[in-house]
């Protein structure tokens, strides 16, 4: 789900935000942070441009 919201609004910091706000997990920040970075680096290839 962040990896997804990251790569179609092109903005990881807030997807990493709003998921660990959403899921009230501390302990999976790190985790969250790999996947987040992840995303809109798998998408840019396919996509230029966000929403």
């Amino acid at each position: 789900m962040a990896a997804y919201l990251a790569a179609v609004v092109q903005a990881p910091l807030t997807a990493l935000v709003i998921v660990s706000e959403m899921t009230g997990g501390r302990g999976l920040t790190l985790p969250l942070v790999a996947v987040v970075l992840t995303g809109p680096g798998a998408n840019s290839p396919l996509h230029r441009q966000g929403l």
